[in-house]
């Protein structure tokens, strides 16, 4: 990190001063190539002006990366890693990534600076959620799921998709669906949350009707029972139908994306 002085003069500093603000209220409505102008011109009277230990190299490559110039926007963050301490680099790796993804389609690049940020920041979401996905849309489910995992930790109340994507992941590598996380609709009875039913409807519609009673422990009387309770249920609660429609839709096209 460097540590010159950020100015020569106190007029200097108070001219610094006004450009950073200018550019943050510009940037805040989104008025970005305003924004780079004011940066710009202050990174020209003293590049190693911060605000907190902000650069204006990482505020001007946020501006870069709204008006997606990810060429300018990496050269401002690889400017700001230098520049600034450790405790915001976790942010501008994950920053670098998306530019490396988006602007490139370079996914080794972009699979680095992600694993850099999480080394960095192990509780940030947003790496694992463009990494998982990465690997997901790549085909490599064994990666790509315990960054899913790892993110439904941190934030329980994820979008429903991921959920979807997760156990998705786990039906093609093998491994039993985790419905933790749902709610039970039938507390104490077989097949008890939505996602169970999803998937023993679709083993039975795919006619593996041994398999999907072996899995949930059920015999015919029982099977019977778990038809009525949850054709009452998709009666009485449009919500709850619609959501099956929905799941069984989205596992009998093979895709949850």
């Amino acid at each position: 990190m460097f540590t010159q002085p950020m100015y020569s003069s106190p007029e200097v500093f108070r001219k610094l001063q006004s450009l950073y603000s200018d550019g943050v209220q510009l940037s805040e409505e989104k008025r970005f190539e305003s924004a780079i102008e004011k940066f710009t011109e202050g990174i020209n009277i003293d590049a190693h002006f911060r605000h907190q230990y902000v650069t204006q190299y990482a505020m001007r490559a946020i501006c870069y990366v709204h008006l997606r110039k990810f060429k300018d926007a990496i050269f401002d963050l690889e400017k700001a890693i230098e520049m600034e301490p450790e405790f915001y680099h976790a942010d501008y790796y994950f920053r670098l990534a998306r530019c490396h993804e988006q602007g490139y389609g370079d996914v080794q690049k972009a699979l680095d600076y992600y694993q850099k940020s999480i080394e960095i920041n192990p509780n940030g979401v947003g790496p694992y959620y463009y990494r998982g996905l990465l690997y997901y849309d790549n085909g490599n489910y064994a990666q790509a799921l315990p960054d899913i995992e790892k993110l439904i930790a941190l934030d329980p109340n994820s979008n429903s998709r991921l959920y979807e994507i997760r156990n998705h992941m786990r039906k093609e590598l093998g491994l039993k669906f985790i419905n933790v996380d749902e709610p039970e609709i039938f507390p104490g009875k077989p097949v008890s949350k939505l996602s169970d039913y999803v998937n023993f409807m679709n083993r039975v519609q795919k006619g593996d009707i041994s398999g999907a009673f072996a899995d949930y422990g059920l015999d015919i009387f029982q099977y019977c029972g778990v038809i009525h309770r949850w054709g009452f249920k998709k009666a009485i609660d449009p919500s709850i139908s619609a959501r099956y429609l929905e799941l069984m839709g989205n596992q009998q096209i093979e895709t949850l994306i």
